[in-house]
């Protein structure tokens, strides 16, 4: 788990100036998400005023992390899918 995780990290870490370019499948993010995400919190996270995230390496960090406590079994590509999911439907980094 802990070489997936790096190697998202990495991947991401190139990418980070632009972010259109992030790898992942929004539409599998967003299924993902739904069957993963929601269980825990609702998507009012992404929106609200206060929100922690506030670039592309902290969404990183925020998937990653509840990724590590949920214990929730989901492999790079699916974490990429989800992050890729909620920059495009909340974020937009650029």
């Amino acid at each position: 788990m802990k070489k997936i995780l790096l190697s998202t990290v990495l991947l991401l870490t190139t990418l980070s100036s632009n972010a259109a370019l992030l790898p992942g499948d929004a539409a599998n993010g967003k299924k993902l998400h739904g069957e993963q995400c929601v269980a825990c919190h609702d998507t009012s996270v992404y929106t609200r005023a206060n929100r922690r995230v506030r670039s592309v390496e902290a969404l990183v960090g925020q998937v990653q992390g509840c990724v590590r406590q949920t214990g929730a079994k989901l492999d790079r590509d699916q974490v990429n899918d989800i992050i890729r999911y909620l920059d495009e439907s909340f974020y937009e980094f650029k």
